[in-house]
Parts: structure tokens; sequence; C-alpha cells
């Protein structure tokens, strides 16, 4: 016969003391896993975002480095800044060689071109931004340079840094074309 010790437990299974640690234990993988998987899907969102701002960008700027490149007249509209004042005209307007007349009109978080002949507006393209961006053309020192300035709107105010810089010469390819410069 065999003898048994009275305190040695035969039961098998778990307490309740061990469930509730597991337990506790899996909801916090549980819940750490999940809010990976959120942050994964925002910053796949983001990569979009910027891989389409990007493609918007490349767009933009050769269609803009073109439009300069063959500019015979090229002034800004819009409301002029004043002296000491940091801001940009509302878009600049662009006379290429054949009379065309081009207009880059600054709009929220987008660009907008018009292309007319005569007064009769033939081609309107939007450049629009996924990222909340801020569009500035101006003139450098003479009428000849002109910068296009695009930067990330930050939501504490800041000065941020140039996302994309571009500096352009006015009418280079016109002057190509014209035979004024050598090649």
């Amino acid at each position: 016969m065999r003898m048994t010790d009275p305190h040695v437990s035969r039961a098998k299974g778990f307490t309740l003391r061990e469930l509730s640690i597991a337990m506790a234990i899996g909801s916090v993988v549980m819940m750490t896993a999940v809010n990976l998987i959120h942050d994964v899907f925002d910053w796949t969102t983001l990569a979009r975002h910027r891989r389409m701002d990007d493609q918007t960008f490349f767009r933009f700027s050769s269609d803009f480095r073109k439009d300069v490149h063959l500019a015979d007249r090229i002034r800004a509209n819009g409301e002029e800044p004043s002296a000491g004042d940091d801001s940009t005209p509302a878009g600049v307007t662009i006379v290429l060689g054949d009379e065309t007349v081009v207009d880059y009109s600054m709009v929220e978080n987008a660009v907008v071109r018009e292309e007319s002949d005569e007064g009769t507006v033939v081609r309107r393209e939007r450049y629009r931004f996924k990222i909340p961006r801020e569009v500035s053309i101006h003139p450098l020192d003479d009428d000849k340079q002109w910068q296009l300035d695009i930067r990330t709107v930050l939501a504490a105010n800041r000065a941020a840094p140039p996302w994309r810089l571009i500096r352009v010469s006015a009418g280079l390819r016109l002057r190509h074309e014209r035979a004024e410069v050598e090649r």
C-alpha cells in the first residue's frame, strides 16, 4: 500500500494566480503587437504620401524649368512683399518666346499652372501636395535668376528647411535657340 502525503495536491491544472499572470502578459504582448501594426500602417501612408509628393515635385519642377528657360519675360504677380516682409508673391507670370503666357499661382497646398494663348486658357494643371507644403517663387539678385523654394509646413510655426530648392536662369534655352549664347 502506498502512503500519500496529505499536503500534496493531486489536482492537475493551473491556479487562478497563474492564469491571471499569463492573461496579463498575453494582453500586454497583444496590445504591443496591435500598436505596432497601427504604426506600420501610419508609416506606410506617410511613405506613400512622400513618394506622391516627390512625383508631383518632379512633374512640377520639369514644367517650371522648361517654362523659365523658354521665358522672354517673367514677373511676380499678386501681392508684392513689402520691405522687411517675408511673405511671398501670390504667383508668377511667364511670357514665353512665342508670346504664350504661363501663370503659376500658389494656392493652399498646391500650385496651379495655367497656359494661355491670346487670352484663351489652353492648359491648366494643378500640382497638389499630400503633405502640407509652402511654395514660393522669387527672383534672385537680377531678374535673370529665379528660385523655387518648397518647404514643409510645420505645426510649431518654426522655419522649416527647404524640402526642395531649384534655381533656374530665365530665357537660357531661348537665348540658345536665338543663337545669342555661344555653345
